[in-house]
């Protein structure tokens, strides 16, 4: 019997260190895919950032430099720098929520900004252009002169920011230059505002849907109520709307009652199947028409992001939930092989030790 049970024991062991192996080998070849993609991004970064921090440190004395990312560029400009991005001051994060950054600018006397910027490629209401995000863009009371830019080509950005999404592809330097005419008007929409979509067929998916009733009913707490449709064929031509009525679908988009919307093109969303990062886009091209007629037409939507296949932007997020499973699979099955591995040794070595104790303690025989 104790012959079985030690087969057994030594047969568990190599299926518990060959169950193992596989899963060690992925863990090598993840680390080094990390390390590489955080090699990428800090050598990004030292271009970009350091890079700009330097650049900083050749403007005048007198020079008020706000920036949005503060660690590079303020470590290397050695100047004190005023916070936009909001990690270290309650009030410029407050103001980020609301959309006055630009009124902190005036209030701080900044006479130079550094933004995080996207490529001229970039798709419109693009998160990463923060000119726009921060209502710096299209605002009368502030006009950024651009004086310097330092961009990572490309090919070199992405390996970092795809594996730790890191920072944007470029820095650019604005002088701020103050008209004393008044800012954007930002609305003031409740955080219940919402405005539903008519998307009988479901394509939209439950997340981007909450996001985008958002957008439409932030646009009417502002005054521009829009109806938002996704069909499967584009309306008939009837007579115009009242309203704003956008129809979704995969003939394109069309308007009515919208006013004239230029540089409306979702084609790359459509044909991902990105039903609600087209329907972002929509968002974002209304608001800019409408601004063309209302320059303080400003109000707060939530970023468009790159089309995606069938809309799902949640492959990052069921990444990491499998990674964290699989290296849970790796701890727990290598713990129990090195367990069945070290336990029987150990238990032998205890035994040695012992029988070597029992040995020096024994008392010497007495002599006849």
């Amino acid at each position: 019997m104790r012959r079985l049970d030690a087969r057994f024991a030594r047969r568990a062991v190599l299926v518990g260190w060959a169950a193992t192996l596989p899963w060690a080998w992925s863990s090598i070849v993840a680390t080094r895919n990390m390390q590489r993609a955080h090699t990428s991004a800090v050598a990004h970064v030292t271009h970009t950032e350091i890079g700009m921090g330097r650049w900083i440190a050749t403007l005048p004395p007198d020079a008020v430099v706000a920036s949005f990312d503060i660690g590079g560029i303020g470590f290397a400009s050695g100047r004190r720098i005023v916070d936009i991005g909001g990690l270290g001051d309650a009030d410029t994060a407050d103001r980020l929520r609301r959309g006055t950054m630009w009124e902190l600018l005036a209030a701080r006397g900044v006479t130079h900004v550094i933004l995080p910027g996207a490529t001229e490629s970039a798709h419109i209401g693009d998160g990463l252009d923060l000119a726009e995000r921060l209502h710096f863009a299209d605002n009368a009371a502030v006009r950024l002169e651009q004086l310097h830019t330092i961009t990572t080509p490309t090919a070199e950005w992405l390996p970092g920011v795809r594996g730790t999404w890191n920072a944007a592809q470029r820095q650019n330097a604005h002088r701020v230059l103050y008209t004393n005419l008044p800012g954007p008007k930002l609305g003031n929409a409740p955080p219940s505002a919402r405005r539903a979509i008519d998307d009988q067929s479901g394509r939209i998916s439950s997340a981007d849907r909450a996001v985008v009733e958002r957008m439409l009913g932030v646009l009417e707490a502002s005054g521009f109520p829009v109806d938002m449709h996704v069909v499967d064929r584009p309306p008939r031509v009837g007579n115009p709307s009242s309203s704003c009525n956008v129809f979704l679908g995969r003939f394109g988009v069309a308007l009515s009652g919208c006013g004239e919307v230029a540089n409306l093109d979702v084609r790359a969303y459509l044909g991902a199947r990105d039903w609600g990062g087209a329907a972002r886009v929509v968002a974002h091209a209304l608001v800019r028409a409408r601004r063309a007629n209302d320059p303080a037409f400003h109000p707060i939507l939530a970023p468009t992001l790159p089309p995606a296949i069938d809309g799902e932007r949640s492959a990052s997020a069921a990444s990491a939930s499998w990674g964290i499973a699989v290296a849970l699979a790796i701890f727990f099955t290598g713990s129990w092989a090195l367990l069945m591995t070290v336990g029987p040794l150990s238990s032998r070595l205890g035994n040695m030790l012992t029988s070597w104790t029992r040995m020096v303690r024994r008392p010497a025989p007495t002599p006849p």
